[in-house]
C-alpha cells in the first residue's frame, strides 16, 4: 500500500477518491489508513469499502486458505461491489471504518500482522528438491511466484 502511494502521489493528491480495501477479515481501518498516507486526502474519500477477500498469506498455519474461501470471499465481493456502485450512483457516500473504534481495531492490529507478514514472506523458498511443476506458481493467491530460467522467483 505505501508502495502504491509513494508512486502514485502526485496524482492521488489531486484526486477525489473511491478507496476498496481487501483483507482477510475485517481489519478495522484499513481504508483510512490509505487515505492518511495522501496529505489532506480524507476530505476527499467519497467512499470507502472493506472487501473481505482469500488470505495472501498462505503459508502461515494460523492463516491457512481454504478451498471456500478462495470462491466464496469473491462471490460476495462482487455481490456488494453491484451495491456499492448504486450507493454512489444515487449520491450516497459511506466511510466505513472511519471511526474511533475501527481506528482502535485497526492499530492494534498494525503491531503484530506486519512481523506475521515479514516471517511469513521468508518462509517461501524453493530448494533443489523442487520440480518447478508450477503448482506453487498457479495456487499462490497474490500472483506473486513465477518461473523464470527454470526457477521459482
Amino acid at each position: 500500500m505505501r508502495e502504491f502511494v509513494d508512486m502514485y502521489m502526485d496524482e492521488l493528491k489531486a484526486k477525489k477518491l473511491i478507496i476498496f480495501f481487501t483483507q482477510m477479515m475485517f481489519s478495522g481501518d484499513g481504508a483510512r489508513a490509505f487515505a492518511r498516507l495522501i496529505p489532506n486526502c480524507e476530505k476527499r474519500v467519497l467512499y470507502a469499502e472493506h472487501f473481505s477477500m482469500p488470505n495472501n498469506i498462505c503459508n502461515y498455519p494460523l492463516f491457512p486458505m481454504t478451498e471456500k474461501e478462495r470462491v466464496i470471499k469473491p462471490q460476495k465481493a462482487i455481490k456488494r461491489l453491484d451495491e456499492i456502485c448504486s450507493d454512489i450512483q444515487n449520491g450516497v457516500i459511506k466511510k466505513r471504518g472511519w471511526n474511533v473504534f475501527y481506528s482502535i481495531l485497526g492499530k492494534s492490529q498494525n503491531i503484530i500482522y506486519p512481523m506475521i507478514e515479514e516471517k511469513a514472506k521468508h518462509s517461501f523458498y524453493a530448494d533443489e528438491s523442487c520440480t518447478k511443476c508450477g503448482l506453487c506458481v498457479k495456487i499462490c493467491p497474490m500472483n506473486n511466484l513465477e518461473i523464470v530460467n527454470d526457477q521459482v522467483v
